[in-house]
């Protein structure tokens, strides 16, 4: 019988040392798995860090080329208003609305191939009425995208 006990015992302890080993390597491969997890949330922080400052950089250079007149009233509205989107609660602020206002008037103009295909009147009746509205939103959009400046270049200041 004592044979047969340690016998038993042996079988017995084999299959624990079996089963600690098995739990081992499960341990260190949910270990890796969590490492790796961690690594690629870091990553998308990351690069979710530069897409923003990309965007805080991008409504910034747009901004101070219309205000210092290097680009157009109408392409940095257009511009602006679709990089605003990421920033709704900045966006809807009534400082900001007549970036909102003005795209209304201009977002149904031609541009990049549809405006290559239009012959010289249109393009000319359509450059007629894109002047028109931004002569008529001039003022209060310079004053806007100067506080655009602003905002934004805090924005910058506070994730340095």
């Amino acid at each position: 019988m004592e044979l047969g006990s340690s016998i038993i015992l042996l079988i017995l302890g084999l299959i624990t040392l079996g089963l600690g080993v098995y739990l081992g390597v499960l341990v260190s491969r949910l270990k890796s798995q969590a490492n790796k997890r961690r690594q690629s949330e870091d990553q998308l922080r990351e690069l979710a860090k530069e897409r923003q400052s990309h965007l805080i950089e991008s409504i910034i250079t747009i901004s101070r080329a219309a205000v210092q007149d290097q680009c157009e009233l109408s392409e940095a509205c257009i511009r602006l208003k679709k990089l605003l989107e990421n920033y709704p609660t900045i966006a809807e602020k009534s400082e900001f609305e007549i970036i909102s206002r003005m795209y209304m008037e201009l977002k149904d103009f031609a541009y990049l191939e549809a405006r290559k295909k239009l012959s010289k009147q249109e393009k000319f009746n359509q450059d007629k009425r894109r002047f028109m509205v931004e002569d008529k939103f001039r003022d209060p959009m310079l004053k806007s995208m100067a506080l655009l400046i602003t905002t934004f270049e805090g924005m910058r200041e506070e994730r340095i």
